[in-house]
C-alpha cells in the first residue's frame, strides 16, 4: 500500500504521472526553485541584460535555432572536435549568438525587416539600443513597454 502512494514515477511522454502526492510536493518544489532562480538572475546585470536581449529576438530564435545549431554548426563541430559535453556548450552559445545578430542585421534591412518584424518593434527600435548601457550600480528589470534601470 504505501509503495503505491510513495510511487514517484514522472513521464509526460507516456502519460505516467505516479501517486499525487509526491508528484505534487516534486512540482510544487519545481515552481519555488524557478522562482527562486529567476530572483537571482535578475540581481545579476549581466545575466539580466543577456536575457533582456534574448527576450527580443526570442522569434529569431525560436524560428532559427535548429536550422542553425543542428544542421549547419553541429556537422562542423563533430567532424573537427567529435562528441563532447563542451562542444554541446560551444554549440548552443553560438546558436544563440547568431540568432541575435539575425534579429539585429533584419533592423538593418529594411525590405526584409517589413516582411518579417511586425509594425510596432520597427517604430520601436531604440528598445535593443538600451539594453547596452549600465552602471556598476544599477539592476536591469525588462516591463513589456521599455527597459527601466532601478537604482
Amino acid at each position: 500500500f504505501f509503495k503505491r502512494i510513495l510511487l514517484v514515477e514522472l513521464d509526460l511522454f507516456e502519460n505516467k504521472f505516479g501517486s499525487f502526492i509526491p508528484t505534487f510536493i516534486i512540482m510544487i518544489s519545481g515552481i519555488i526553485i524557478i522562482l527562486n532562480l529567476a530572483k537571482l538572475i535578475s540581481k545579476n546585470k549581466i545575466l539580466a541584460i543577456l536575457f533582456v536581449y534574448c527576450s527580443y529576438s526570442s522569434f529569431f530564435i525560436l524560428a532559427f535555432h535548429i536550422l542553425i545549431g543542428n544542421y549547419l554548426l553541429y556537422p562542423i563541430a563533430i567532424k573537427y572536435f567529435g562528441v563532447n559535453l563542451y562542444v554541446d556548450i560551444a554549440i548552443f552559445i553560438l546558436t544563440l549568438v547568431i540568432c541575435c545578430l539575425l534579429y539585429k542585421l533584419t533592423f538593418k534591412i529594411k525590405k526584409v525587416a517589413y516582411f518579417i518584424l511586425p509594425m510596432k518593434s520597427l517604430k520601436n527600435k531604440t528598445k535593443i539600443d538600451t539594453v547596452v548601457s549600465l552602471e556598476a550600480t544599477n539592476t536591469a528589470i525588462h516591463t513589456p513597454d521599455t527597459i527601466h534601470l532601478k537604482n
